[in-house]
């Protein structure tokens, strides 16, 4: 039985400042809160955006994304997970 890979883990005091750099609005658009959580449990990297061709057909590998969820209201938003960005984010704590 081969073991997974483990998944790489979001460090949010780095993602705050990546999100602070782009100007991103703290509040939530719904309700104005400022507190979010990450979906994904633990702060672990997994969640996708299932995406299709348009005519019905899903393909359930789907788009890598961090998805956040206002502490009040549950509003969510999602940021999509690039290379790129999971470089910058990364934990820097031993697996």
């Amino acid at each position: 039985m081969s073991k997974e890979p483990p998944k790489p883990k979001i460090d949010a005091r780095k993602l705050g400042v990546w999100l602070d750099s782009r100007g991103a609005k703290v509040e939530c658009p719904i309700c104005g809160h400022k507190k979010w959580s990450a979906l994904t449990g633990a702060n672990h990297v997994g969640n996708v955006l299932p995406y299709g061709n348009g005519e019905g057909q899903q393909y359930m590998d789907g788009f890598p994304i961090l998805t956040l969820f206002c502490q009040n209201c549950l509003f969510i938003k999602n940021i999509a997970l690039t290379e790129e960005l999971l470089a910058e984010v990364r934990s820097d704590e031993p697996e």
